[in-house]
Parts: structure tokens; C-alpha cells; sequence
């Protein structure tokens, strides 16, 4: 288990994000363990599970929600951005160090430029 809690820091912001919730199904092996901050600003999903032979797929998923005005009424309202990131791996093959290398690889790539173009809409 991750420890608990869990510190994020986003911009200039740490949130501390205890332990929600924690399922555990039996029969195909699958947890999902779920951390919020007190003001329910920052969501952040942990689930672990078998997907098929000999796979096993872990994801973290970070949900961040907060009041912004709607453009047509200037009403403001509650919406919320996703960030998911997914291991997908096989049981045997790829290392820890593999994983973490093939990370921090990808980390590199999304660099504050292409996250830019990516928002703009180029691929």
C-alpha cells in the first residue's frame, strides 16, 4: 500500500490527500484505492489489475476540480480536468528499472512546450 497520506504539490499548492476508500475484488485480482484532499479539490485514484493472460495494468488517475466561469452565461459552476497514466505490462520481461526508465523518458517528452501544443490541438 502507498503510504497515507499522500502530499501533492500542484503550482504553489500542496495538498495532503488521506485515504478515501480501498476495494478489493477477489476474482480477477483487481484494488482500487481512492485519496481526496479535505476540500475535495483533488481526487486521486489508485487501481491495480490482472486484465488477461499473464498482463497486469496498474493506473493512477488524478482528477482536479475547481469553479470556473462558463464562457456563454459567466455563470460560474464546478469542472473538473483528468490525468490519467497507465502502466501496462506483461508479468515477466520488463523490470522495475525498464518501467521507470521507459517514465521518465515520457516525462521527459511532455515537456511545457508540447503540453502547449497539445492543449492547441496539434498531435
Amino acid at each position: 500500500m502507498l503510504s497515507d497520506p499522500l502530499a501533492m504539490t500542484i503550482g504553489s499548492d500542496t495538498f495532503s490527500l488521506p485515504r478515501t476508500g480501498l476495494q478489493s475484488e477477489p476474482k480477477g485480482g483487481r484494488t482500487i484505492a481512492s485519496y481526496r484532499d479535505s476540500s475535495q479539490t483533488i481526487q486521486l485514484t489508485v487501481t491495480q489489475e490482472e486484465t488477461g493472460k499473464s498482463r497486469l495494468r496498474h493506473l493512477v488517475r488524478v482528477e482536479w476540480r475547481k469553479i470556473v466561469p462558463d464562457p456563454l452565461t459567466a455563470a460560474n459552476d464546478y469542472d473538473q480536468v483528468t490525468i490519467n497514466y497507465t502502466i501496462d505490462r506483461p508479468l515477466a520481461g520488463f523490470s522495475v528499472a525498464d518501467i521507470i526508465a521507459l517514465r521518465a523518458g515520457l516525462a521527459g517528452l511532455l515537456s511545457d512546450a508540447v503540453i502547449t501544443k497539445l492543449f492547441g490541438g496539434e498531435s
